[in-house]
């Protein structure tokens, strides 16, 4: 974490700027109002602040550091308003292509929406419009500027890429700290994704390490099942 000279705090205010759209973005899949989301992202970098100054903080990449966080304020958030946010007000949302449905479902510990966030924001447009508000392809090409054939591609890329970032998410809360590394390839092997040479890595390492076999057997179950529900 880059600071001031002077030991200040403009090294945060660098990330704050770096890193607010990506943030907002994120808690608006958390929570129902935008500004709802910028307080959510203003209170964790205040959190964030605070644990700087104890000597405590990110190690590693900043952003998910910031979308953990994120998910800590926004379990905070839910349980200030859950006694006047009946669940059953919450619309659902509409969702085409159904074996997307188990990523909502894993909403709750955030990995479905971290997922969604990590991805490019071409994927998450395509998404959005097919998914949640349920146009068909036809109708999304005028916004997206394209040919209804290349938004069905488009939508086909994107969905595989939000198992991926959905599967190597899951990856990553299961493994050992030393197999993180190979949370995403472990996901792209599960979807079919990977390429030889990514299949070939993956071969030589998992007849010396059993938590990573059994992370690919139950990422394999996972996506199968996103695939037919």
């Amino acid at each position: 974490m880059p600071e001031d000279p002077g030991g200040g705090t403009g090294g945060l205010c660098g990330l704050y700027e770096l890193h607010w759209d990506a943030g907002v973005a994120f808690a608006c899949s958390l929570v129902r109002h935008h500004a709802d989301a910028e307080d959510l992202v203003s209170h964790s970098f205040v959190k964030i602040l605070s644990a700087l100054k104890e000597g405590k903080g990110p190690v590693g990449p900043f952003r998910p550091y910031l979308y953990r966080v994120i998910r800590t304020s926004a379990a905070d958030h839910w349980n200030r308003t859950s006694k006047e946010q009946p669940v059953a007000s919450i619309p659902e949302a509409v969702c085409e292509d159904p074996g997307l449905a188990r990523v909502e479902e894993a909403a709750e510990c955030g990995l479905a929406a971290c997922a969604f966030a990590s991805l490019p924001a071409r994927w998450q447009e395509v998404l959005r419009l097919l998914d949640i508000q349920g146009l068909r392809p036809r109708e999304a090409a005028p916004v997206l500027g394209i040919e209804p054939n290349a938004v069905s591609a488009l939508a086909r890329r994107a969905r595989r890429g939000l198992r991926v970032a959905y599967l190597t998410a899951y990856a990553e809360t299961e493994q050992k700290r030393e197999c993180q590394r190979f949370a995403r390839l472990l996901a792209r092997v599960a979807v079919g994704a990977s390429s030889a040479g990514e299949q070939a890595k993956l071969n030589q390492h998992l007849p010396g390490c059993s938590d990573c076999t059994r992370a690919l057997a139950r990422l394999r179950q996972a996506h199968d099942e996103m695939r037919t529900l």
